[in-house]
């Protein structure tokens, strides 16, 4: 069977007779609209697979979703494997109406195909797309790098945000978001705090994540300080941005070295004294 479009099926059907070749059956699928059910172009909405590929979408997501435009397997199932689709589909259920293109939906789709995918594979499609930009060395630490994915496996919709949101996994020092510093490192007092939680730290025989937890917090019970005062600071201090993943599970995976040159930068550069 063949898809296609009306204008185009006399045209094909006459190079099949013309080449002696049986016509295949035809099926006509509906139209794909944008949001404002205007056809997509290359005016309105439409985008080349490539530059999908390019942002981080999966191929089996992305065949997923454009399978259920205008078709659907019955059930209110959404996330379907590739061999799901070929046993499952059937030209009586595909409708006649224009399907609508739903950007949100496909974040959706890719997201669960992301959280449900094995963190091994998930690793080896994370460390190629960062050796070919230029991010991760080809000798990169598998295990360090599993780590990361799965810390980000239930939290990312599509792979772009690896180097838009999660940067700081991968940098010497962060970038540093504006407001950030401004809002979290511009308080009295804080340049000292992230000085003295540096001279904490250095002596911990183990960065494991609980060892950095119970040690921050220890020292902030000291301090006589509310966990929210310090906590906000060291998480913009080491990330560089004002939200990320569990914090001392982001140290302990940044390891030791980069945190401490870290808290010591955002003490002596960017926090106010």
């Amino acid at each position: 069977m063949k898809t296609g479009c009306l204008t185009s099926r006399p045209k094909q059907l006459v190079l099949y007779e013309a080449l002696g070749l049986p016509p295949p059956q035809y099926a006509h699928i509906p139209l794909i609209v944008g949001a404002d059910r205007a056809r997509l172009s290359k005016r309105t909405g439409a985008t080349a697979v490539a530059d999908y590929r390019q942002v981080g979408y999966l191929p089996d997501a992305f065949v997923n979703y454009l399978a259920l435009l205008g078709w659907s397997p019955g059930g209110n199932r959404e996330l379907i494997s590739r061999q799901e689709l070929v046993e499952l589909f059937d030209i009586s259920r595909v409708r006649k109406t224009a399907a609508q293109f739903d950007q949100q939906k496909l974040d959706w789709l890719n997201s669960q195909h992301v959280k449900h995918m094995p963190v091994d594979r998930l690793t080896e499609l994370i460390a190629e797309r960062l050796i070919a930009k230029g991010v991760l060395p080809a000798s990169y630490d598998r295990a360090w790098l599993s780590r990361i994915a799965a810390l980000l496996q239930d939290r990312i919709k599509v792979l772009e945000e690896l180097e838009e949101e999660h940067g700081f996994f991968f940098q010497e020092t962060p970038a540093y978001q504006p407001e950030a510093v401004e809002q979290f490192l511009a308080a009295d007092g804080v340049a000292e705090q992230l000085l003295a939680l540096k001279d904490r730290l250095q002596p911990l025989p183990s960065f494991e994540t609980s060892s950095v937890e119970q040690a921050t917090r220890a020292f902030i019970a000291e301090r006589g300080l509310a966990p929210k005062a310090l906590i906000h600071p060291i998480r913009v201090a080491v990330t560089g941005r004002a939200v990320s993943p569990p914090l001392f599970e982001v140290m302990s995976i940044v390891g030791k070295e980069k945190v401490l040159s870290r808290l010591e930068h955002a003490a002596t550069q960017l926090a106010k004294h």
